[in-house]
């Protein structure tokens, strides 16, 4: 059994994971973007909503708040609410 570090953009590891299934790892990877992916959906979010604050699109070809509530949701999740 092969065990490995995950290691996080801080430099810290996150987890210790098997090396089979090729899963365990890519999960692991994913928990250790966790931080910056919450960061940039936040981000992303705070923008769309200045976006859609200014009426300057037009939401027959873009639905930002669509995209507002489907991030909205990830957040919540992400955070436990």
């Amino acid at each position: 059994i092969e065990y490995g570090p995950i290691i996080a953009g801080d430099g810290f590891c996150v987890a210790m994971v098997l090396r089979d299934p090729p899963e365990h790892e890519a999960n692991a990877h994913l928990l250790a973007a966790a931080p910056a992916l919450l960061a940039a959906c936040e981000q992303a979010k705070r923008a769309l909503e200045r976006i859609h604050a200014t009426g300057l699109i037009d939401f027959k070809l873009v639905d930002i708040g669509y995209g507002i509530t489907k991030l909205s949701a990830a957040l919540a999740l992400a955070k436990g609410e």
